[in-house]
């Protein structure tokens, strides 16, 4: 079975092997399926789409955003299995239930569970395919040392800067913070933590949850609809429900570094063995075998 992707080459050179496809790409190899992506900036790109899927089985989109109108009308192919994996149903709902009514896709993935009731009427197939990681770009570096007691590596969108603010001034504690920063970057300020501190924007359990585990950091998130379906709160992580509780746990943690240490590696083992990008494209391939 081959399989071709769509999405757009990574902007930022940093971050450009941490795409999706590139993640997949990498990990299709490994379990001998063979895989290209297309799409713009790609070098591919200069090959006209209606050449490009000749030979291939299946057409896998994880382009959440397309804003030239560069993505191909995949309304008139019926010959090849198609497949959306919607990451960012949270931010783009219209706009991918759009996409997805037009283009017909065979499956439909998303990575946020709560959504899948707005493809139901669109693709035969809806399942939910929660993020991953890729742990061969994201490990734990063993020399690191965990210079900062409580940390936030991401994006301050959303509020996050004055959430962080109201944190630091609640728990009497200085958080470093590192917004912006990619690609190995990340990997180094996750590993320079002890604690983690995580805030996804609405519904959608983000990348920097699978990131931070990954890291074998441990991870302090809020309560997010599906997480105890991945995860078990206070083994592979902890989570909270309002500041107050996040004030009271990140100090109880503090106080305790030996829980600290057994919380980041019972989370390192537990997403190593179940939420690798390898493990994702395991699962998408049984997917397919039972419908290609």
């Amino acid at each position: 079975m081959k399989i071709l992707m769509i999405q757009e080459r990574g902007r930022h050179e940093a971050n450009r092997e941490f795409r999706e496809s590139e993640n997949f790409r990498r990990s299709f190899k490994r379990i001998g399926v063979e895989s290209e992506v297309w799409g713009i900036n790609q070098p591919t790109f200069s090959v006209p789409f209606h050449k490009m899927i000749k030979g291939y089985d299946v057409i896998f989109v994880m382009e959440n955003y397309d804003e030239s109108g560069w993505l191909p009308d995949l309304s008139q192919i019926t010959n090849k299995f198609k497949v959306f994996w919607s990451i960012d149903s949270h931010l783009a709902l219209g706009q991918h239930v759009f996409f997805s009514k037009r283009a017909k896709f065979d499956l439909h993935l998303n990575s946020t569970e709560g959504y899948l009731k707005h493809f139901l009427r669109h693709s035969p197939t809806c399942l939910w395919f929660p993020n991953a990681y890729p742990d061969d770009l994201i490990d734990h570096i063993s020399h690191a040392s965990k210079s900062h007691d409580v940390g936030f590596c991401g994006s301050l969108i959303g509020g996050r800067g004055q959430w962080l603010e109201n944190i630091s001034s609640a728990s009497n504690k200085a958080i470093r913070r590192d917004a912006g920063v990619l690609g190995r970057g990340m990997v180094e300020a996750i590993n320079s933590y002890k604690v983690a501190l995580n805030q996804s924007l609405l519904d959608d359990i983000n990348y920097r949850v699978f990131e931070t585990l990954g890291a074998k950091t441990c991870l302090l998130t809020n309560n997010i609809p599906g997480l105890d379906k991945l995860f078990v709160p206070d083994k592979h992580l902890m989570t909270y429900n309002s500041q107050q509780e996040l004030v009271e746990k990140l100090h109880f943690l503090l106080r305790k570094p030996e829980v600290i240490e057994e919380i980041a590696a019972a989370g390192y083992d537990h997403v190593r063995a179940n939420h690798t990008y390898d493990v994702r494209a395991k699962q998408l391939m049984e997917i397919l075998k039972e419908k290609v």
